[in-house]
């Protein structure tokens, strides 16, 4: 018989709505549900209506906003910063997972030098 191992877990997303907001919302329940410190980090910019009250139901995920551009923009540069930082505190993870295009990418630069495993998911 295995041992559980809890892992902390660090979702990242730009699309806040659609089917990228349906998965990322399904996979934290799961996550929440089997006992991993799970994390969220999103933009408010583009949040569907449907992702702001799914955010509220989450339990003890940690959700933190962290706004960015679809498409690239100077400040790209103070998203990938903020999350760094947000890292640094309640990490390390074990894994650092970024959704989408921009989240991919954001999750990708502001989890260098980061210890854990680092997931991309692009969806189309």
């Amino acid at each position: 018989m295995s041992e559980f191992t809890q892992r902390k877990i660090l979702l990242i997303l730009e699309a806040s709505g659609g089917g990228v907001a349906r998965h990322v919302i399904d996979l934290a329940r799961e996550l929440d549900d089997q006992g991993h410190k799970a994390h969220l980090i999103y933009s408010g910019l583009r949040m569907e209506a449907d992702f702001r009250g799914d955010l509220e139901t989450l339990g003890r995920f940690k959700t933190y906003r962290v706004d960015m551009r679809r498409s690239p923009h100077p400040n790209d540069l103070a998203a990938v910063l903020r999350i760094r930082k947000y890292i640094a505190r309640p990490g390390p993870f074990d894994v650092i997972h970024g959704h989408s295009s921009k989240g991919g990418a954001v999750a990708r630069l502001a989890a260098i030098g980061s210890p854990g495993c680092l997931i991309y998911t692009p969806h189309a």
